[in-house]
């Protein structure tokens, strides 16, 4: 690997002209990786995926690198998710690039997880599917004014991956994940944060001052930052010195569209049902069909507020557009991702994303979305009930042993 020092920053900086794709450098004890592909939003390949998972392995046990930051390059967004045309294109001709690209990208994903060391991600822009995996496991996530996070693969025929299954049931407001992870719901700026997808924001014109600060602490680097309080200390005190807290009228109803309806999304998008019938306390797992009736009942009483009788006959139609075989994977992947481990969960996704990508829908989804983008996907089952419960449930099953996902 060649290293070229900065002019800039002389020897204290370095740059590792790893690829065109990815840019990696290092400023004192800061490592910093940039996203460059903003002609397409940022979107992930096999090459940058290799390449971000490489250099965060080194720096992980690397003394000279005390934490790093993500980034992405352009004005609208950090990253818009992996690059599913390509996906789509390699299961079509038969290719085991998909699923080296999936096993590479919850490897990734999980590596995030559990750094020792504090990971920073900057979502100035668009984050969408791949883009929540390499942001929301790390330590701290930077939301601008220009932020807007979303998780709509069941729109293409997919499910909400890259660890959806364990971060979306776990947001501080109950249903809320799986309301998300459903429709593709867009949460935009603070909102972002309120939910519990951001941990911190900052304006976007204060960003390449809040970067400087950060390059610039002295830090010294250990097995575990977490046994250090001064080292995670010094990180919160430059964050917190550019951060803005969400205003105390956020979290009123006139500013917040969605905790205007909390309460009844809560009760809607639930996981369990209970059942007191013989006197016991049983989970019984909701399904979309009770989803669907919830909402039309919602959307159908007078008594409700204008807006919530909105919301409702709205996210009801949304539903009905999406692939009916990822509404029904996606609600059992959720409900079981809530009880699992951070790992299993990964061994889980890779499990539906091998199958999940085989399924017609899939290639359908991402042609009607992606490629001539007519947004009319012809869905195969198109309705609830011809969904054939025995196939989801053989997505979830185990795959041959050596063909199965496994943390690196």
């Amino acid at each position: 690997m060649r290293i070229v020092y900065n002019r800039h920053f002389r020897s204290t900086s370095c740059t590792f002209n790893n690829s065109d794709v990815v840019l990696v450098s290092q400023h004192k004890s800061c490592g910093i990786i940039t996203l460059n592909r903003p002609k397409v939003h940022n979107s992930l390949n096999l090459e940058m995926l290799e390449i971000i998972h490489s250099k965060l392995k080194d720096w992980n046990h690397d003394p000279s690198v005390s934490f790093v930051v993500i980034e992405g390059s352009g004005e609208k967004a950090f990253c818009a998710g992996g690059d599913v045309r390509f996906i789509a294109s390699a299961v079509q001709k038969g290719s085991i690039a998909a699923q080296e690209f999936f096993r590479k990208e919850y490897q990734l994903n999980h590596l995030i997880g559990v750094m020792t060391k504090p990971y920073i991600a900057i979502l100035n822009g668009i984050t969408m599917g791949g883009g929540a995996g390499i942001s929301v496991h790390g330590r701290y996530r930077i939301a601008t004014e220009k932020t807007v996070f979303a998780m709509p693969e069941t729109m293409i025929g997919f499910f909400p991956d890259v660890g959806g299954g364990y971060f979306l049931p776990r947001l501080p407001h109950p249903g809320l994940g799986l309301f998300l992870a459903l429709t593709g719901y867009k949460l935009s700026s603070m909102n972002t944060v309120w939910a519990g997808i951001a941990t911190h924001f900052i304006h976007s014109k204060d960003l390449s001052n809040f970067k400087n600060a950060l390059m610039n602490l002295e830090l010294k680097s250990t097995c575990n930052p977490d046994d250090k309080p001064e080292f995670a200390y010094a990180i919160d005190k430059v964050i917190n010195q550019f951060s803005s807290d969400v205003p105390s009228y956020y979290h009123s109803s006139v500013s917040n569209d969605l905790l205007y309806i909390l309460d009844d999304l809560s009760k809607i998008f639930c996981f369990y049902k209970n059942n007191d019938d013989d006197g016991g306390d049983h989970e019984i797992p909701v399904t979309i069909e009770d989803i669907l009736l919830k909402l039309s009942k919602c959307y159908q009483n007078i008594e409700n507020h204008e807006r919530v009788i909105h919301w409702a006959k709205e996210t009801y139609d949304k539903l009905l557009s999406c692939s009916p075989t990822s509404l029904k994977v996606t609600l059992r992947q959720l409900q079981i991702g809530s009880k699992l481990s951070f790992s299993d969960e990964f061994k889980m996704e890779y499990r539906l994303s091998q199958k999940m990508t085989k399924n017609p829908d899939f290639y359908e989804g991402v042609r009607a979305c992606l490629i001539d983008k007519d947004n009319t996907p012809k869905w195969n089952p198109n309705n609830l009930i011809s969904v054939d419960m025995n196939q989801i449930q053989s997505y979830f099953n185990q795959l041959p042993e050596n063909d199965e996902w496994r943390p690196e």
